[in-house]
């Protein structure tokens, strides 16, 4: 995103050129770039969050993009949180990302920024242990990941049925290989499971 990007809507074929991300100090090549894009109903606009990870002082700077404006502003919060996954999911008028906590009891998290607030809030997950690679996603409206242990000898989906409520995450155990549950692609249009 430092060099920018376009932001393409086909049914329109209307495309915008996205000026790029400012940096709020120098960026280092292993700086990584976390995006996501939604609408703020409570403004009736459309946004583009960056968040620059800085390992070596273990924070997120986020960025926020607003199409009315046509610009960049710096959002003062430095969140504590290390992501692993570039591309955010968009729900509940959030954009999240799957991220650990910094500190000496690091645990796995969804860290969620709220577009309306332009805040960030953290979202506990169940309890999958550190032996799962997990993927965030999206299923019947519900927040959700799926999980295949390490040697690819289960798989697991969970779904968190009320959102924002860690106790609400319900465990559902799948026979189908992992790169077939990814959020990519892993429901119809009923939203039922498919391989």
């Amino acid at each position: 995103m430092r060099r920018g990007f376009y932001l393409v809507n086909p049914a329109t074929r209307e495309m915008k050129k996205v000026p790029k991300t400012p940096s709020w100090r120098p960026v280092r090549p292993y700086c990584l770039s976390l995006c996501g894009f939604g609408f703020d109903s409570s403004t009736n606009e459309y946004k583009v969050v960056n968040g620059q990870v800085y390992s070596d002082i273990n924070v997120i700077v986020f960025s926020v993009y607003t199409l009315k404006t046509d610009s960049w502003r710096k959002i003062e919060c430095f969140s504590p949180y290390h992501a692993y996954w570039f591309q955010g999911i968009f729900l509940n008028g959030a954009i999240h990302w799957s991220a650990t906590t910094v500190g000496d009891r690091s645990s796995s998290v969804i860290v969620s920024f709220l577009l309306a607030e332009e805040e960030v809030r953290e979202i506990r997950l169940p309890p999958i242990g550190d032996t799962c690679l997990a993927n965030l996603g999206v299923f019947r409206d519900c927040l959700c990941i799926t999980l295949a242990g390490i040697d690819q000898t289960f798989n697991e989906f969970w779904v968190m049925k009320e959102y924002g409520v860690s106790e609400s995450w319900t465990r559902m155990r799948v026979s189908m290989p992992y790169h077939q549950l990814s959020h990519f692609g892993f429901s119809t249009k009923s939203h039922d499971l498919m391989p």
